[in-house]
């Protein structure tokens, strides 16, 4: 495939933006076209939307503290069913509100970033460093068909003068060793190298921490046979979309029937 226009898309910085526009397919928006065509189907009409998940929020603070060095929680006392919680969730509705463990938490998992001596070294080896951009490009099929992808760097790395490199920031409930496991048989690889190609960047790692004590860091540069396995997951999912939503194969009421 050969992928054309790669440029920093300004206007998608806002995540409102971002997570508003289907013009461009996300990483996220291909894991729901391999979960359920249906189910993708239904996203892009504006008929189903991913359900929120709270546990999201410590991620989100996370990152927005220690890359943006922006703080919009809202302390709660108490837990999520109190009342109290519930109307902050009304009173605050773009702010992250948290009741004190979680806020705690987050505190402490920051701190040990900070804290944590080669995360340090590798952003120092950078005179540029700008989070949380937004990147279009345009991939041609095979078959001629120009397809608009999208992606949003959590942190972009420069040095002024060769290509960038893209830190990826992850919070994980579960030890390093099953995240690293884990991590090939999940979209991180197809993701790592849409990011690559969208700002066409020479390395990706994922810097990792854990969310429970003592908040273990982990720092995985992603290997040529990891972004290889990532390009194979992105063609075979943007054949896919070709095939079932430009071709028009896609049929909404059937079903798989195979041999077990």
């Amino acid at each position: 495939m050969r992928i054309t226009n790669q440029r920093i898309a300004d206007e998608l910085g806002d995540d409102k933006f971002y997570f508003a526009d289907k013009t461009a397919l996300s990483n996220s928006m291909l894991s729901y076209l391999d979960e359920s065509p249906t189910k993708f189907d239904l996203f892009m009409k504006g008929k189903w939307s991913s359900p929120s998940q709270t546990y999201f929020d410590i991620g989100s603070a996370v990152h927005s503290m220690y890359l943006e060095g922006v703080d919009n929680r809202i302390l709660v006392e108490g837990t999520r069913a109190s009342k109290a919680y519930k109307l902050a969730k009304e009173l605050y509705p773009d702010s992250i509100v948290m009741p004190s463990s979680d806020y705690k938490l987050v505190d402490s998992m920051v701190d040990k970033l900070h804290k944590v001596p080669e995360l340090q070294a590798l952003l120092d080896g950078f005179t540029d460093r700008q989070p949380e951009l937004a990147a279009t490009a345009e991939f041609t099929t095979p078959s001629g068909n120009t397809i608009s992808v999208k992606g949003k760097g959590d942190m972009l790395l420069s040095d002024g003068f060769g290509s960038p490199t893209l830190l990826d920031l992850k919070t994980s409930s579960k030890s390093l060793n099953d995240w690293k496991r884990n991590a090939w048989y999940g979209a991180y690889p197809r993701q790592c190298y849409m990011y690559m190609q969208l700002f066409q960047a020479e390395e990706f790692h994922f810097t990792v921490i854990t969310k429970t004590f003592p908040y273990e860091v982990g720092i995985y540069k992603a290997s040529p046979a990891f972004i290889a396995k990532g390009k194979r997951m992105f063609e075979e999912s943007i054949l896919k979309y070709e095939d079932l939503f430009i071709n028009n194969n896609y049929k909404p009421y059937s079903a798989q029937v195979e041999l077990l």
